[in-house]
């Protein structure tokens, strides 16, 4: 999980001191720490630099969750909305 800093608490005074909003309420529950290891056989060291994939998961698990169903779509919501931020 990620650990608590200042950035955090001025996320959460901005979106409204959510503690039971569905993201945080899921990254409880989620360890995603694993998955850069896991996965880095898989990855290239030539060429451009891939997308973390423990981000790419999180991007996919906000889509789901909140209904979005164009990857285009949810790169935008993710630029815009500081609850995805924060996840």
């Amino acid at each position: 999980m990620v650990e608590p800093c200042w950035r955090d608490s001025i996320l959460l005074a901005l979106c409204g001191g959510q503690d039971d909003h569905l993201l945080r309420r899921i990254d409880r529950l989620l360890d995603l720490g694993s998955v850069r290891t896991a996965l880095k056989r898989f990855y290239s060291s030539i060429g451009r630099p891939s997308v973390d994939p423990e981000l790419m998961m999180r991007m996919l698990i906000v889509g789901y969750c909140m209904g979005l169903r164009s990857e285009r779509r949810l790169c935008g919501e993710v630029h815009l909305n500081l609850a995805y931020h924060w996840f």
